[in-house]
């Protein structure tokens, strides 16, 4: 996430940052080995820490994080209808998966935190949930958010398509269909990257995610 913003920061892109460090190596005592996963980083993190004396502080420390990147998602809806000519309250918003977006997956399940914030500030809010099924999501997130089993009835007539959907579920997105669906213009918030962005803006829709560079490019 950091880095995500250090390039919005410097307008340039995230993906191309990504795409440049995948061959980075570190040399360590004449050797040459690569960067571990993001995952194994973390995993490694969080099994050290779990034995020292201050390993609360990570856990105050993810959940900094995490609100703070809570924060960010809405900051980039709002400015994504802004661009388009929309004021977050009363716009048409809706959340396709919930890749990241969950306050504590460990624990049990409750309604994203995103979706509390975009209610409080007056967006309309619908939901799709992918492969975990609607009738849960239903029950957590209450009746102000319109909860549906289909993507495309998800998508009808809003002005802001944020997509939280893992990469296994990147064949279910065409950006044409979205297009049709939604409100002109329209936006798409793309937190898990799964569309390619050329082929969302020649759908004739509005495309950004963390990390793209500025609004103006």
């Amino acid at each position: 996430m950091e880095l995500a913003k250090i390039s919005e920061t410097h307008g340039i892109n995230y993906d191309e940052v990504q795409e440049l460090s995948r061959d980075v190596r570190l040399t360590f005592t004449g050797g040459s080995h690569p960067f571990p996963e993001r995952e194994s980083i973390a995993t490694s993190i969080a099994l050290s820490s779990s034995q020292r004396r201050n390993g609360a502080r990570l856990m105050r420390a993810a959940h900094s994080i995490n609100e703070e990147y809570q924060s960010q998602i809405v900051d980039m809806i709002k400015r994504a209808l802004s661009h388009c000519g929309y004021p977050l309250r009363r716009s048409r918003v809706a959340i396709l998966g919930t890749d990241g977006l969950l306050k504590n997956p460990w624990s049990k399940p409750e309604s994203p935190p995103i979706i509390e914030s975009l209610r409080k500030r007056g967006a309309r809010i619908s939901l799709y949930p992918g492969e975990t099924g609607s009738n849960p999501w239903a029950e957590m997130v209450g009746e102000q958010v319109r909860v549906e089993s289909s993507l495309l009835r998800a998508v009808a007539k809003v002005n802001c398509t944020v997509v939280a959907l893992p990469k296994s579920s990147a064949s279910e997105l065409d950006p044409d269909q979205l297009s049709t669906e939604m409100n002109r213009p329209g936006a798409i918030c793309d937190l898990t990257r799964v569309l390619e962005a050329s082929n969302v803006e020649k759908a004739g829709l509005f495309y950004t995610t963390i990390g793209r560079g500025t609004f103006d490019t």
